[in-house]
């Protein structure tokens, strides 16, 4: 009969709260958790901010910013993977280390 059909509609909406809610913790993570929850702009945040400390240029950084780098992926990377992306072997460099000092 029609309850059903509304019952249904009420578990769908739940469904796409809890997907939204997830989204959002997401993206307002901040880098200070953990690296392997970072989202891509955490990446980045967090790249800015070490960027002083291990010399990585603001150009090095804008190279990520397209790459769907997320702290997972930022983890995994070594420096040929950073070459391909057309980051110089000093840079390469240099963001390795800042991903090696997360690594404690």
């Amino acid at each position: 009969g029609q309850n059903s059909e509304d019952e249904e509609d009420e578990e769908e909406q739940e469904e796409e709260g809890k997907m939204k809610n997830m989204k959002n913790k997401a993206e307002d993570a901040s880098y200070s958790d953990a690296p392997s929850v970072w989202g891509t702009k955490d990446v980045l945040a967090w790249m800015q901010a070490v960027s002083k400390k291990f010399n990585i240029k603001d150009k090095t950084i804008s190279k990520f910013g397209g790459q769907d780098v997320t702290g997972e992926a930022l983890l995994d990377l070594d420096r040929p993977m950073m070459m391909q992306l057309g980051i110089t072997m000093g840079q390469a460099n240099a963001v390795f280390k800042a991903i090696k000092s997360l690594q404690v």
